[in-house]
């Protein structure tokens, strides 16, 4: 997202939401994993904080004082092995591409373009974890 959205939309900041959430849960992911798998997660991190500070830049250009995350997210299971660290990634990612997709209908110009890419990449990776095709937007 390299041109800023021109309001802090509604979209704008479910997204961000979903983005720290989803850099809370790769944390938890990780701790789970071991080999390809974990190494798989910790890129999955890197990713979703690059998206989650360019997020925040994107709020505070509209002159909003982006939102803290919170403390910590609770996983819609318990997560304590390589199967469900696994089955949150899915679900995490799967929720993002419904997140980007929404800020990409909401948005306009290289903010919609990149939105949407994003929203594709997040539906890769879920099938990277495992996850079954979905129709678009997920």
């Amino acid at each position: 997202m390299t041109e800023p959205i021109l309001l802090a939309s509604e979209e704008l900041l479910s997204t961000l939401h979903g983005e720290y959430e989803a850099v809370y849960a790769y944390g938890l992911i990780g701790a789970h994993l071991s080999g390809a798998a974990e190494e798989r997660a910790r890129k999955a991190l890197a990713t979703h904080r690059q998206l989650r500070d360019q997020l925040r830049t994107s709020v505070a250009d509209t002159g909003t004082q982006p939102p803290v995350p919170a403390a910590a997210y609770a996983p819609p299971t318990p997560v304590d092995s390589a199967a469900t660290a696994t089955a949150l990634a899915i679900t995490v990612e799967r929720r993002l591409v419904r997140c980007w997709s929404a800020l990409a209908s909401s948005s306009t110009t290289d903010a919609r373009i990149n939105a949407a890419r994003t929203a594709q990449e997040c539906a890769v990776r879920a099938m990277s974890w495992g996850a079954t095709s979905q129709p678009f937007p997920g």
